[in-house]
């Protein structure tokens, strides 16, 4: 996927898929992705720190796969470092537990 840009994907759903790496450079590959969606990716092991550098990105949600977690969480921090504001948004089926073991 290194090589590929989608250039008006501006919502990208991965349901159960079977990889367990995910390398991507997300800024050059979504550059106006707004929604990241991922739903029971038990194999996924961490989303890639590069979507935190998409700076359409408003909403990451992830369902039945608590392994993303820190990850979740590490490009939420990252993007607040680098605007100043807490502009990603966060849902999860855990969201409570998210929460509060954030601080």
């Amino acid at each position: 996927m290194e090589d590929v840009t989608f250039e008006k994907l501006k919502s990208l759903k991965l349901n159960s898929v079977e990889f367990s790496e995910w390398q991507v450079d997300a800024e050059k590959s979504f550059p106006v992705l707004k929604k990241l969606y991922i739903s029971r990716c038990d194999k996924v092991m961490e989303i890639p720190d590069s979507f935190g550098d998409i700076a359409s990105l408003e909403l990451i949600i992830v369902w039945g796969s608590p392994q993303l977690r820190n990850s979740t969480f590490s490009i939420k921090e990252y993007v607040e470092e680098m605007t100043g504001e807490d502009k990603l948004e966060i849902r999860s089926d855990r969201a409570s537990a998210y929460k509060f073991s954030r601080h």
